[in-house]
């Protein structure tokens, strides 16, 4: 990384400031980060307890002013189509395999029937807290060096590992904030993790009470290669996009360039073994999400046709392939 350090609230501060300079108390916001930030994030009451003073500092969630802070993580999670149905959904899996494309496909609630599931909460009912939109947002300006700077995926890719580690509290701060907001509404949520760990079944048991239904939705490939062609192209496409947004100095080109997370294509295959054992050894086991509804999405890809997704049957089996929409 090229230039001086600078601390994350300084960051933060200056990128949300970018986007609305007004209605913040931007000393406090910088006080809160400066103290909370730094600290792991997987502590979750800690973190739960720095989100509750920095939604005190910073606009309402629903008020303009942080609809302008925050308008691609809303806009694009779906805050206003959300429904106040009370499921939170954890759809995990590996990177670069669709699977957050498939919750918003039409034909997902009968998929997640096939499964088992009842009453099922899809995409354009639920508000999706996107980690990489909030990510984006609050990182604004490391992101625009990033775009400006690197030129080849490898070093893209390790780059934004380092910011995605450094910020990942900061930001999880901030999704907090939208989520105790999401909670007063009853708003379906729904989140996205390549489920290497277990840390995110952990992060919603901690946020969710009872009240809310749980549900994760695992999905897995047929073959890995194709995950990683997806995400070469879709690093490579955000790097293109990336260096024309950096270059027209707009802040919310920049966040707008982001198309996902840190993972380049090299680290798939451990991703994947990492999520295989975890849904094998943990979840499936019940030693973690015992009292949480469970389905099974196979996505088979393939050069010859579209690529499909079919759920796993309560009894064993394979339910209906459906297509995915084709691309734009």
């Amino acid at each position: 990384m090229t230039g001086a350090y600078r601390c994350i609230e300084d960051v933060v501060c200056e990128s949300l400031s970018r986007l609305e300079a007004s209605c913040t108390d931007w000393s406090s916001v910088r006080s809160i980060l400066a103290e909370g930030a730094y600290a792991s994030h997987k502590d979750w009451e800690k973190t739960k307890a720095y989100a509750g003073r920095l939604g005190g500092a910073l606009p309402d969630v629903e008020t303009p002013a942080f609809g302008r802070m925050f308008e691609r993580v809303l806009k694009e999670g779906g805050w206003e189509a959300s429904e106040p149905d009370k499921w939170v959904v954890l759809v995990a899996g590996l990177n670069g395999i669709r699977k957050t494309t498939a919750m918003y496909e039409p034909w997902m609630a009968d998929a997640l029937r096939e499964a088992g599931i009842s009453d099922p909460p899809v995409g354009t009912t639920s508000f999706f807290r996107q980690l990489d939109f909030i990510m984006a947002t609050i990182a604004n300006d490391e992101f625009a060096a990033m775009y400006s700077e690197e030129e080849d995926v490898e070093s893209y890719a390790r780059r934004k590992a380092r910011i995605f580690a450094e910020y990942r509290t900061a930001a999880e701060m901030v999704g907090i904030v939208l989520l105790e907001a999401a909670k007063r509404a009853q708003k379906n949520v729904m989140f996205e993790t390549s489920g290497r760990d277990v840390g995110m079944f952990e992060y919603v048991d901690s946020l969710f009470d009872d009240t809310y239904r749980k549900l994760v939705v695992y999905f897995d490939i047929n073959d890995v290669s194709f995950a990683k062609r997806s995400v070469d192209q879709r690093m490579r496409d955000e790097m293109r996009r990336g260096k024309a947004a950096a270059a027209s100095g707009d802040p919310l080109a920049t966040i707008y360039a982001n198309a996902g997370g840190p993972y380049g294509p090299d680290a798939l295959d451990s991703v994947l073994a990492d999520s295989r054992r975890v849904w094998r050894d943990e979840i499936l086991s019940g030693r973690v999400g015992r009292d949480w509804a469970k389905a099974a999405i196979r996505i088979t890809a393939t050069d010859v046709a579209p690529w499909s997704a079919a759920a796993l049957r309560p009894d064993g089996h394979p339910g209906t392939p459906f297509d995915f929409s084709p691309r734009p």
